[in-house]
């Protein structure tokens, strides 16, 4: 009798030892890609869900409040839209923001810079003294914004003084609907909103 394995018997051995390791090694590194990708998307969508939070919620805490203009002079109306390079501007009541020495009152602006949706808060009559600055969604491209009271009336701008339609001649202060559309790496996405007034 004899004892051990031939060569023959260890190269087999070998080669289906290597054959399945090569197999784990690439199911493995297929389950850490799709892995990556899901944490990906998951972190996009969160982001997107909270932009449409926190625009909803300075939309709810936003208050019929006539600020000031560049000049210094009153507006006719507390909500503009799509006007001097800003998607939204209006004047919210901050019900988060405890400082003492400030009045609770924010104008909030919406705007576009560098294909990112910027949340900017500064003074109600007093732009120039900005109290935050934030991000909120990243690389956004064809974006468009639309304001009205219906579906069907839908402007690029809020107040919309040129619309010869007497049911919409600016009795409204506020847009009832919102539409934001956008896309992020090819994808289109909508955001509808509403001011709740």
């Amino acid at each position: 009798m004899r004892s051990g394995f031939t060569i023959i018997e260890v190269l087999v051995a070998l080669l289906a030892a290597s054959i399945i390791a090569l197999m784990s090694f690439e199911y493995l590194s297929n389950v850490v890609n799709l892995e990556t990708k899901v944490k990906i998307k998951i972190s996009k969508d969160r982001d997107e869900l909270n932009a449409g939070n926190i625009i909803r919620l300075d939309l709810l805490q936003s208050i019929p409040f006539l600020f000031k203009d560049e000049v210094g002079r009153k507006v006719s109306t507390p909500f503009f839209g799509n006007q001097n390079n800003t998607l939204m501007s209006f004047v919210s009541l901050s019900t988060s923001d405890n400082t003492r020495d400030k009045s609770k009152l924010r104008r909030v602006n919406y705007y576009i810079k560098n294909d990112n949706l910027v949340r900017q808060t500064t003074l109600p009559n007093n732009q120039a003294v900005v109290l935050s600055e934030r991000i909120l969604l990243k690389d956004i491209d064809n974006y468009q914004i639309l304001f009205g009271e219906d579906l069907n009336l839908l402007d690029e701008k809020w107040p919309n003084n040129q619309r010869s339609d007497s049911s919409i001649k600016q009795n409204k202060k506020y847009p009832k609907l919102i539409i934001f559309s956008y896309s992020i790496e090819q994808e289109e996405r909508v955001l509808i909103l509403s001011t709740y007034k």
